[in-house]
């Protein structure tokens, strides 16, 4: 599986979704399946998951039909089962704290909005 067939796939939405999804779905040993993410896409399971989350995340953060959302909703959609896991996935990933970056989402929001006809 790609990093185009996980990010097209919602199964990484899943908060419980393991390696031994991706076994079962590939019908891979775990090794081979570890081995190609390390040598191949020299990423872990933990990193392809992390991007694809925060991936979908932003996506439904421009996403009219999310906009009755909380940034809160929206971590939780996106798999994780907590809202501190959601920010420290965040800060993980974006190397800054979601508060940070919410002025940032607001003036991209505004722009998109406010440039259309």
């Amino acid at each position: 599986m790609t990093d185009f067939e996980l990010a097209s796939d919602s199964s990484f939405l899943n908060p419980n979704f393991k390696m031994a999804h991706l076994v079962t779905a590939m019908e891979v040993p775990q090794h081979h399946i570890s081995y190609c993410l390390s040598h191949y896409i020299n990423k872990s399971l933990h990193q392809l998951k992390l991007e694809s989350r925060m991936q979908w995340a932003a996506e439904a953060l421009l996403d009219p039909k999310f906009n009755a959302n909380t940034i809160d909703a929206i971590g939780n959609m996106a798999g994780y089962q907590s809202k501190s896991a959601f920010y420290k996935a965040f800060k993980e990933h974006h190397g800054r704290h979601h508060r940070s970056t919410s002025k940032i989402i607001n003036n991209l929001l505004y722009s998109t909005y406010s440039s259309l006809p």
